[in-house]
């Protein structure tokens, strides 16, 4: 019997909105749906203002969506209390990279792997 992949990341319907219910209201976000299996790695790539880190940051719990869940290894991340933290066994990690702060511009503006 073949191992069923529970995604240790698992994103549906991420919206992310800045100054919501005002008139300069911006929806950066729209609509994310993403699962990450265990082992798998995905890179996040984009221009400058295309909601790279946006994404990252609310799958690195460190913002929420304004709209849909965030699940990690199953459980549900965006009604859990500010400062909780999932199970230290969760093994779940994010390495970001950034470009070089004097370096060149290039067609990659910078880079995240999610694991």
């Amino acid at each position: 019997m073949a191992e069923s992949l529970v995604a240790v990341v698992s994103l549906r319907g991420v919206i992310k909105s800045f100054n919501v219910s005002l008139p300069n209201e911006t929806e950066v976000l729209h609509g994310v749906n993403l699962d990450l299996s265990r082992g798998e790695f995905q890179a996040v790539m984009g221009p400058s203002g295309s909601g790279k880190s946006t994404l990252l940051n609310i799958v690195g719990l460190l913002d929420r969506p304004t709209h849909g869940t965030l699940a990690i290894n199953g459980t549900e991340t965006t009604m859990l209390p500010f400062g909780a933290s999932l199970p230290t066994t969760s093994g779940y990690e994010i390495w970001r990279t950034f470009p070089a702060p004097m370096s060149k511009p290039t067609a990659f503006k910078s880079a995240a792997v999610l694991v």
